[in-house]
């Protein structure tokens, strides 16, 4: 089952990264050591998404996205060899294996700078066709779930902005701060 997230979805995901530290016993650092040399990837970079997966696993449907294979094991490449050629191309273009999970979030960041003015005037569209003010329907957008009904449109109407169009257009998605708005 394929499930959708709103831009501010993708975004809290995006700027939602923390680090803490961990003790194992000699023998578990010595085989996560083991483990992360055979598939290529750091001790900390397989610890993450072991934990990641664990955590998916135990809580279904919290997560954005639950992998469908652990990490190091052989995972199909998309449907078109062309796409998957291009996600190796990015994935090997630094001299240096980069974690499938960076460059989903590289290629995010990079697809909301690209294309923010498009989303805003489609905002601007949607909040036309829906009678309400452009902040409204950006927090309709993010909030709910389309088809919207009028109890949506009442609901919104409600609500505190989120924030203006001239502060979406001006965020700096390019890094992992949290947006001052």
């Amino acid at each position: 089952m394929t499930q959708t997230y709103t831009l501010c979805e993708l975004y809290e995901f995006l700027k939602m990264v923390k680090k803490f530290s961990i003790t194992l016993s000699d023998a578990y650092n010595q085989a996560l050591q083991e483990w992360a040399d055979e598939i290529g990837k750091s001790k900390t970079g397989l610890a993450t998404a072991l934990i990641e997966q664990c955590l998916q696993q135990k809580h279904p449907g919290r997560f954005l996205v639950v992998p469908e294979h652990l990490p190091g094991e052989e995972v199909p490449p998309p449907g078109d060899k062309y796409v998957a050629d291009l996600v190796s191309m990015a994935l090997n273009l630094s001299g240096q294996q980069m974690p499938a999970s960076t460059f989903k979030q590289q290629a995010l960041r990079g697809h909301f700078a690209r294309w923010r003015s498009d989303y805003a005037k489609r905002v601007d569209y949607q909040a036309k066709a829906f009678g309400i003010s452009w902040e409204q329907c950006y927090t309709l957008l993010t909030r709910r779930n389309a088809p919207y009904s009028s109890s949506d449109i009442e609901w919104v109407r409600e609500q505190q902005a989120m924030i203006s169009r001239s502060d979406f257009l001006e965020i700096d998605i390019s890094n992992d701060q949290e947006p001052t708005v």
